[in-house]
């Protein structure tokens, strides 16, 4: 476990410091260009799920590895990934309900897997993805309360 995820009295248990909510702007480890591939995939996720491009679109993504953001050290940037690509494997199986997927193109699979072996979870949208890491502070200086999340 990163030491993002230590308990502390003044975060409880969400991730501290703050998420990262950008792959483009901070060192990742990766290169600029997979840092941006991974970001953009993100970004798209609800209009690609929209138009009912996101199958399509995701079984030609290149397979990314993920070894230089592991080897990076900042837990803050595998929680964004692990978001990033724990989203894209979910609406991938369920973007069409009535036709589940049973399988995940490669390009999601692969770097899901070895993202979560890194922060030693399971590949699959947790609760930490989706809510501990998943907040940005209205007034990025001010305190952090729910009225400023």
């Amino acid at each position: 476990m990163h030491e993002c995820w230590d308990f502390d009295e003044s975060t409880g248990f969400l991730i501290a410091p703050d998420p990262v909510s950008n792959l483009r702007v901070v060192e990742t480890g990766l290169s600029a260009d997979d840092a941006g591939v991974a970001q953009e995939l993100g970004e798209l996720l609800p209009p690609l799920i929209q138009n009912g491009r996101l199958r399509t679109t995701l079984d030609d993504i290149p397979v990314i590895s993920m070894a230089p953001a592991v080897g990076h050290g900042d837990g803050r940037v595998l929680e964004r990934l692990v978001q990033i690509y724990s989203h894209l494997a979910n609406a991938y199986v369920w973007c069409d309900q009535s036709d589940p997927s049973h399988h995940l193109p490669e390009g999601v699979a692969v770097p899901l897997v070895e993202l979560s072996r890194a922060v030693g979870r399971p590949p699959v949208m947790a609760y930490a993805s989706t809510a501990l890491a998943n907040f940005e502070r209205i007034d990025p200086a001010g305190d952090l309360s729910v009225g400023n999340l």
